[in-house]
């Protein structure tokens, strides 16, 4: 498939725009955007001379302030949700650094894994989604400590 190629600046400046507005995290825009994130992270680190399929111009122009209660309200089913969650926990996350990242308590981030809470909202669903991209990508590329810290050995 080929796409139209556009300058990616007026795009990046877009999305920046609607995270201050409503005071989320761009990478959870971009998500829910339906932007592959490490195509949005190429184009918010690089705002001279990037390129960006019209396709997924489009689809960042297309997020708007309006978005923001809709994400932080709108409720989504969370088995998969959960399920990451539970693989984030076995591989050493805390609960509460977890937490922490969504913005929740450590005992509704521990209701979510377990499927006693069968929805959530979007925007924790999205968090959860870019924060388990994010700790893959730097667990296969082996830079670094896992994005959520581990469990302290007194835990």
């Amino acid at each position: 498939m080929t796409y139209a190629w556009v300058d990616a600046a007026p795009f990046r400046a877009h999305l920046l725009h609607v995270s201050a507005a409503t005071r989320l995290p761009w990478r959870v825009l971009a998500v829910h955007a339906g932007v592959p994130l490490k195509l949005a992270e190429r184009v918010v680190a690089r705002p001279v001379g990037q390129k960006l399929p019209a396709v997924y111009a489009t689809r960042l122009l297309r997020l708007t302030a309006a978005d923001g209660p809709r994400i932080r309200t709108g409720q989504v089913w969370a088995a998969g949700t959960a399920a990451l969650l539970t693989a984030m926990l076995a591989a050493g996350a805390s609960p509460a650094a977890l937490a922490s990242m969504l913005g929740c308590t450590a005992d509704h981030v521990v209701a979510l894994a377990s499927g006693s809470i069968t929805r959530t909202t979007i925007e924790i669903a999205l968090r959860v989604q870019v924060r388990q991209e994010l700790t893959h990508r730097s667990k296969a590329s082996g830079a670094g400590a896992p994005m959520v810290p581990a469990r302290s050995q007194a835990a």
